[in-house]
């Protein structure tokens, strides 16, 4: 457990949203000499993941393909960040196999690895060339799938917009259709901000962008708002967000949206747009806001309130107050109370097990209590419940005992506000014919209890509860107590009435007793006894005997 903590706390140390390797020197002075022992098991160590998955390690980072394709031969050349030893896919396929190729000016030999050519490479900075040689140019050419940005020469002419497909197939087009191809490189952004008023704010920056012409590299600048940190990013275009929140992303033709969320540093009173530092950015933005009344109730103004259905927000945020900002414009908040002094009511439901001793003297219990808490601070039981084990979140809680005015001193634990998921375990041992309902000193929304009891154990009757469908009174039926009383009846007309007692009795203990014999055998039985006494001597008696 101890390694697994400091492997966390290296990690957390170590993170940056900007990608690049593991170093010592974000370990402080004191946790240095542990480093190699917390990653003696720990693979790929080096690698950076994505934000929030450990897991999800990405050991081998590209940078653009360049590719230069002539008549009978063609160069190709790209750099390689490897993080950890790994295999490195080469340009080409089994039929157009790379020549010549180098790693940082040295001859190496390519291996063939699942029917493409790789190479491999330890941890370093590589400059990777070869050449291929053909007759004439191919249809296509395979390139590495983590290739996002390809830079295609035609017989010296670029192509601005190559087509790959999900495969890693780049389609090679002939210099003369070339010409045909070009087409102006085209950024349309349209930025959408959600700001969150939690404690700290969070802000999420949604950015649409169509994007047209080539593939190229393209720097958004500052996507932030003044005084945010950096959390996370979603993007499904290769992207590059740095602590300061300058964005870098590889683009190619289509529709794409690219999410970022920060927080803020301090207490936030006014926002506004960032300057206009680049031909990219839009002269306005649109705002919508998530208010938190439990945290604080805040007026807005400075910015213009819009229709947000007049604009193309998510559809989860046109329920909110949305606003568009320009240059200049101040979105102020002013605060006008902090907190809420009338939180609305605990919402919380109790889930009850109850197995029953042996000897019928007292209870075990299981309680799990699940349910929002906006008022309460501690959760206590009554006297007559003696509280054993409590976790919450599967933590376990420390069981604490607070005297009162009148000089009870009952146990409980106390809670946090917000999202409640306590189990806790205790003994009953008071008057077994009278369960309290819930035995905690807090009001629930609902309750239910499921009671388990000992073999040779029945419940006969329950009371002051909704429904209890399995006690024994609980099961009689109209239909029941009519044919416990024709037998009962019957018996006394065949016999006598000690016999028809004898019958009322029995029917009784064990009419719903499961694996008796079954109820209507009894009729049967009655009918064909009362038909022997009248049957005359016969063929039709010898049946009965036999029915019988």
């Amino acid at each position: 457990m101890r390694s697994f903590h400091l492997v966390l706390l290296l990690i957390s140390l170590s993170f940056n949203l900007v990608a690049k390797p593991f170093t010592t020197n974000d370990v402080p002075q004191p946790l240095k000499p542990w480093v190699d022992w917390v990653l003696f098991d720990v693979k790929q160590a080096d690698c950076p993941f994505l934000y929030n998955q450990y897991s999800n390690k990405r050991c081998i980072w590209p940078t653009r393909l360049e590719l230069n394709i002539d008549s009978n031969k063609a160069r190709f050349a790209q750099t390689w960040q490897v993080f950890d030893a790994s295999w490195i896919i080469l340009p080409g396929s089994k039929k157009h196999w790379p020549q010549n190729v180098t790693v940082n000016n040295q001859q190496v030999l390519v291996t063939e690895r699942n029917q493409l050519p790789a190479v491999y490479l330890k941890k370093g900075l590589y400059r990777v060339r070869g050449n291929f040689y053909w007759e004439a140019i191919p249809e296509s050419l395979q390139v590495p799938p983590e290739s996002a940005v390809v830079n295609l020469y035609i017989k010296g002419k670029k192509v601005h917009s190559p087509e790959i497909n999900h495969q890693g197939r780049i389609w090679l087009v002939d210099s003369s259709d070339v010409e045909q191809q070009l087409e102006s490189n085209k950024l349309i952004l349209n930025v959408y901000r959600l700001l969150d008023d939690k404690i700290p704010m969070r802000i999420v920056t949604r950015l649409d962008l169509q994007i047209s012409g080539s593939s190229r590299e393209v720097d958004l600048g500052q996507v932030l708002l003044k005084g945010q940190i950096p959390v996370s990013i979603t993007s499904q275009l290769p992207a590059l967000l740095s602590h300061k929140g300058d964005l870098r992303l590889q683009v190619k033709p289509g529709h794409w949206v690219v999410s970022v969320t920060s927080r803020a540093k301090d207490n936030i009173t006014q926002l506004q747009m960032n300057k206009l530092n680049n031909a990219f950015w839009p002269a306005n933005e649109v705002w919508a806001f998530q208010r938190q009344n439990h945290l604080r109730i805040v007026k807005l103004e400075g910015a213009s309130r819009i229709d947000p259905r007049q604009t193309n927000l998510p559809e989860q945020w046109k329920s909110l107050p949305t606003f568009r900002l320009s240059k200049g414009q101040q979105l102020l908040l002013k605060e006008t109370r902090r907190g809420d002094p009338q939180p609305q009511s605990d919402k919380l439901a109790l889930k009850r097990t109850m197995w029953l001793d042996f000897d019928g003297n007292g209870y075990t219990i299981k309680d799990e209590i699940t349910g929002s808490v906006t008022k309460s601070w501690r959760l206590e039981t009554g006297s007559d419940i003696e509280l054993g084990r409590v976790s919450i979140d599967h933590v376990p809680q420390f069981i604490t005992q607070i005297p009162s005015k009148s000089g009870a001193s009952n146990k409980g634990v106390e809670i946090r506000r917000g999202r409640l998921n306590l189990v806790a375990d205790s003994r009953y041992q008071g008057n077994v014919r009278k369960i309290p309902a819930t035995g905690w000193l807090h009001d629930f929304k609902s309750v239910s209890t499921v009671l388990h009891l000992p073999p040779g154990w029945r419940i006969f009757s329950a009371s002051g509860v909704d429904n209890v469908p399995q006690t024994w009174l609980q099961k009689w039926t109209l239909l029941d107590l009519f044919l416990v009383l024709i037998i009962s009846i019957s018996m006394v007309r065949l016999w006598s009435w000690q016999w028809g007692l004898f019958g009322l009795i029995t029917m009784s203990l064990i009419w719903h007793e499961s694996g008796m014999v079954p109820q209507f055998i009894w009729l049967n039985l009655l009918a064909v006894v009362a038909l022997l006494n009248v049957f005359p001597k016969g063929k039709s008696k010898k049946i009965l005997y036999w029915y019988q």
